[in-house]
């Protein structure tokens, strides 16, 4: 039915639009390129972010961590710069922070309610309802499940599209155990659309929150382009 993998690129493309996800192709991860991930925001969330002026994306790593170790301004409790360069002393230098969450506290992320005291404005994590990774294969089915099987640090879904005819049969293989397993789906796909063959069902504790943050905020910045 497809010559090359790149054949199946506007079926799954036609798919997810239709589960209304906004649509990256090609995506970087830290172990390879995920051929497509898709998102779909809450609402609510996206206006309360709005709604503190928390408009610029939060690119790097150290931000998202710094951001993710800090109590909620609500909770009345807060965490020192001294407490913060002992827990990431392995990770980051003391500038690095310290110019980190100058930044974040210029992007209205962050609030010192006093001198070297710090807290996070929230009310929006998670911003995403859905995270759905794809990745496009006519063969190649231990590979595939590899890449997907990663791709679940980040994303709350993740799937294996092949042919219709090919993934019938892993679906009736004993392949179909190695994916139930990992919490991986498996899409089929024909010329003008795609079969949901095996859903997505990860186990939660595989997610890496910084891995995700990251992810989503790169669909911030476009989000934001597309409303602007």
């Amino acid at each position: 039915m497809f010559a090359l993998e790149s054949d199946m690129i506007k079926p799954v493309r036609v798919w997810l639009d239709d589960q209304k996800l906004q649509v990256k192709s090609e995506f970087i991860t830290p172990w390879g390129i995920c051929d497509f991930v898709g998102i779909s925001l809450h609402k609510r969330k996206v206006a309360e972010r709005l709604r503190q002026h928390q408009r610029r994306a939060i690119t790097s790593f150290s931000k998202i961590t710094l951001l993710q170790s800090m109590p909620d301004a609500q909770s009345g409790t807060s965490v020192t710069l001294k407490h913060l360069e002992k827990l990431f002393a392995h990770q980051f230098c003391h500038s690095r922070i310290a110019d980190d969450l100058a930044q974040l506290v210029a992007d209205r992320y962050v609030v010192s309610p006093r001198n070297s005291h710090f807290q996070k404005l929230n009310g929006w994590m998670p911003l995403q309802k859905r995270l759905v990774a794809i990745e496009l294969k006519l063969s190649r089915i231990e590979e595939a499940l590899y890449q997907a099987s990663n791709n679940l640090w980040f994303a709350s879904e993740s799937y294996v599209a092949l042919p219709i005819d090919r993934a019938q049969r892993v679906l009736a293989s004993k392949r179909r155990t190695a994916f139930s397993e990992t919490g991986v789906g498996l899409l089929g796909v024909e010329d003008k659309s795609c079969e949901v063959l095996l859903k997505s069902n990860p186990v939660s504790s595989l997610t890496d929150p910084l891995l995700q943050a990251l992810a989503v905020e790169r669909f911030w910045r476009g989000w934001l382009k597309a409303v602007d």
